[in-house]
């Protein structure tokens, strides 16, 4: 690991160092300067300023600079003994790139087992910057299907999914959806202005599933959260509901999507636990 990060660092230093090297014309030098120091920084657990110096080969004033923006944004950290390290807004950028990856690919796994267990499209959806993203959908005649651009556009009004998602969101992350999608207004008849999605909101919250309805009062999709290791609802898994299915047979999809959101739950507390954060399986 160190001498793979010693021949990185070394690689971009020439880089900057030699720009005549590379044709590359809209490469940004001070970009690639800050990048060779934190690749220093990363290669132990804090290193002086000369090791810094000696590791990046650009000047010491362009090294103090850099160090001194770096630890201003938070990507750096100065030690009490004047050494530096990696910071914490580094590390958390890294951490939550980490993390949606973990989430994908345990969403990709078990959509495509409860398809095939419930005979139904599955989907897993996660709420970001106020709008719902789809992590995951396996169908029983497909595997997972990723990110196609017509799922992007669904509503998230119109969606089990999205309802739960929105449901259990924080309040930052409420005025942010209310002001990307609106008042759900026909998209969510029950919901349409601002107190009854409060009401609809807070009884999703009490019973823990959210349900689309079709235009004929049949249940059309239900959705459950998904918790992440810190406790909060990290996602929501949903499946489809034929018009024809029994009342039993509803109460079997919730079922199964509940035990499914358990053990989803369960494998990101494995993988991400104590804020460790394993690599995502080889495929």
């Amino acid at each position: 690991m160190t001498s793979h990060l010693h021949s990185s660092t070394m690689h971009l230093s020439f880089a900057i160092l030699n720009p005549g090297a590379y044709s590359e014309p809209m490469l940004i030098q001070s970009v690639g300067k800050a990048a060779a120091v934190l690749n220093v920084l990363g290669d132990a657990d804090a290193v002086s300023f000369t090791e810094v110096w000696q590791g990046t080969g650009l000047n010491k004033t362009t090294v103090a600079h850099l160090l001194q923006t770096l630890v201003e944004i938070g990507y750096a950290e100065k030690t009490p003994d004047g050494r530096y390290r990696l910071g914490h807004e580094l590390l958390e950028l890294a951490q939550r790139r980490l993390r949606r990856m973990v989430l994908r690919e345990l969403a990709e796994k078990h959509a495509l087992v409860l398809a095939g267990s419930l005979r139904a499209t599955v989907t897993v959806a996660t709420l970001e910057a106020g709008q719902r993203h789809k992590l995951a959908k396996a169908s029983v005649d497909a595997g997972p299907v990723l990110d196609d651009s017509s799922e992007r556009r669904v509503d998230l009004y119109t969606t089990a999914t999205g309802r739960m998602l929105l449901a259990s969101a924080d309040e930052a992350d409420r005025e942010r959806a209310l002001e990307y999608y609106g008042l759900p207004g026909e998209r969510w008849p029950e919901a349409a202005d601002a107190d009854a999605l409060a009401e609809q909101l807070a009884a999703i919250r009490n019973t823990g599933v959210a349900v689309a309805l079709s235009g004929d009062g049949h249940t059309q999709a239900v959705a459950v959260p998904i918790h992440g290791p810190d406790g909060r609802i990290w996602a929501a898994i949903g499946s489809a509901i034929g018009a024809v299915t029994t009342t039993a047979g509803s109460r079997g999809h919730s079922q199964a999507l509940r035990a499914t959101a358990k053990q989803f739950s369960e494998d990101l507390r494995l993988r991400l636990g104590e804020g460790r954060v394993a690599p995502p399986a080889e495929a």
